[in-house]
């Protein structure tokens, strides 16, 4: 499962990383161009530009969301991607350092949640609205998706894929529940007032201590 959750991200976590070098790449240029228009004291222009060439540094800036560096890395793919086609994507996240849960398992989750959460705002992106908490409450951890969406079958278990490829997609939700299982925890999933609501809780100090 660690394979699967880096093999997916992969590439995610290099466009972050190709977009970084680039803008590194093209710092010197930037200096110049900034060293001419202040010889010619051209104040306004030296505001433009730098505001100008800040914004794909503002926007790739790695975000600390929970200090834990792979959710972190999972989070801002996540969150990238929702920019990329004009979705709010609003994050309240925490990761205690002491808590018995193997950050492997959140990405697993986080991967799977999100993606369905982006597939979905991506159809009406007008309207398209994500928000994350994830959030340690007393013995439990709560990992809560919520996303903007049109019209949702009435749910009773897991969500059914809407895919017509069935044998090959739908299986995010199945593994997610066998990491619910692991932590003795519960999923739920409704759907009321036009958002879809995905609610995981894991009992870290509960865990069965199956293997993943």
């Amino acid at each position: 499962k660690q394979n699967d959750i880096l093999r997916n991200n992969y590439e995610s976590v290099e466009r972050i990383y190709a977009r970084n070098a680039q803008l590194y790449h093209d710092l010197n240029n930037h200096l110049t161009v900034l060293y001419s228009l202040a010889e010619k004291n051209s104040m306004k222009e030296v505001q433009d530009y730098i505001e100008t060439i800040s914004e794909p540094i503002k926007l790739l800036q790695q975000k600390s969301w929970t200090g834990e560096e792979i959710v972190d890395v999972i989070i801002t793919s996540k969150w990238e991607q929702a920019q990329s086609f004009g979705c709010d994507m609003r994050v309240d996240a925490e990761f205690p350092w002491d808590m018995k849960i193997n950050a492997i398992h959140i990405c697993t989750i986080l991967s799977n949640l999100l993606d369905n959460a982006l597939e979905e705002s991506e159809k009406h992106p007008e309207n398209a609205g994500i928000w994350l908490t994830m959030r340690k409450i007393r013995e439990f951890y709560m990992i809560q998706v919520i996303n903007s969406c049109e019209k949702m079958e009435n749910l009773s278990g897991i969500p059914r894929t809407t895919k017509e490829d069935t044998e090959h997609h739908g299986w995010g939700l199945q593994n997610v529940q066998e990491i619910v299982e692991m932590y003795d925890g519960n999923a739920n999933y409704e759907c009321r007032d036009k958002k879809f609501i995905s609610t995981i809780t894991l009992f870290p100090e509960l865990k069965s201590g199956k293997t993943q």
